[in-house]
This record gives structure tokens, C-alpha cells and sequence, in this order.
């Protein structure tokens, strides 16, 4: 089942190395993708960070074997998890692995300028034609 999971950019990338940890007492999906970007633009305008929304593969058949009817629990648009979901669920908008969000062109030239240790204002720009391809 192809669900969505609303974050910010920097917890988005621990989830993509360490998987879905609980941060309370469980982990939330939903199969709206609309309510996903909402939350996640919700959160991130809370922590001061960019917004993140992971496309996720559930299978809850199998995450129900693992935890129990107990421990997964669908309503409507929503899924629960009460348990850690693993990194391998997740996948960008062409159906591959580990791309979850969409990049902006600020992002993906920011990006390529921290990695090269090159300062915004000599490096990459964002109107770059390579970046506005990417983009």
C-alpha cells in the first residue's frame, strides 16, 4: 500500500539511514499525500527547516504479523504503526528506493555548494541550467 509520511529535511534523512524510529509511541502514514505535505510543512516551519514528504511501500499484512492487530491500526486515510518500519519501505515519486522527496532548485544548488565547500554566492546558482534541468 502506497502511503505518505509528512517530516522535515533533516529528520527525512535520518529516516532514510536509520528507518522509522517512535519518537513518542508511534509512527503515523497516510494515504493522502495533500495531509502529508501540510504536516510536513507544518513541522518544519516549527523546527526552522525545509519541509520533507516520504512516499512509502507498506505492507501492513506483514507489519500486523510482526506487531499485532494491536500494533498496526488503519482508519480512513490514516495508518498507525506502534513499532519501528525500516528504510526499505520507502520510495521517491518513479517507484525507486531511497529519493523520497522532491528537491527544489535553492535546494539542489545549496546542496552541491556545502559539498563542495564553495560559498553560496560564488558557487552554484540556483538559475544554473544544470540545476533548472534537475529541478
Amino acid at each position: 500500500m502506497i502511503l505518505y509520511h509528512g517530516t522535515t529535511r533533516k529528520r527525512a534523512a535520518r529516516i532514510r539511514v536509520v528507518g522509522f524510529i517512535l519518537k513518542r509511541t508511534r509512527v503515523w502514514f497516510t494515504s493522502s499525500q495533500g495531509y502529508a505535505n501540510r504536516r510536513a510543512r507544518t513541522q518544519a516551519k516549527r523546527n526552522k527547516d525545509q519541509p520533507a514528504t516520504l512516499k512509502c511501500d507498506l505492507n501492513l499484512g506483514q507489519l500486523r504479523t510482526h506487531y499485532g492487530s494491536r500494533g498496526v491500526h488503519k482508519s480512513r486515510h490514516v495508518v498507525v504503526i506502534r513499532g519501528k518500519v525500516p528504510p526499505s519501505v520507502i520510495l521517491d515519486q518513479s517507484g525507486e528506493k531511497h529519493l523520497p522527496y522532491v528537491f527544489t532548485a535553492d535546494y539542489l544548488a545549496g546542496w552541491i555548494n556545502q559539498i563542495t565547500g564553495v560559498k553560496s554566492y560564488k558557487g552554484v546558482s540556483r538559475r544554473d541550467p544544470g540545476i533548472l534541468r534537475l529541478d
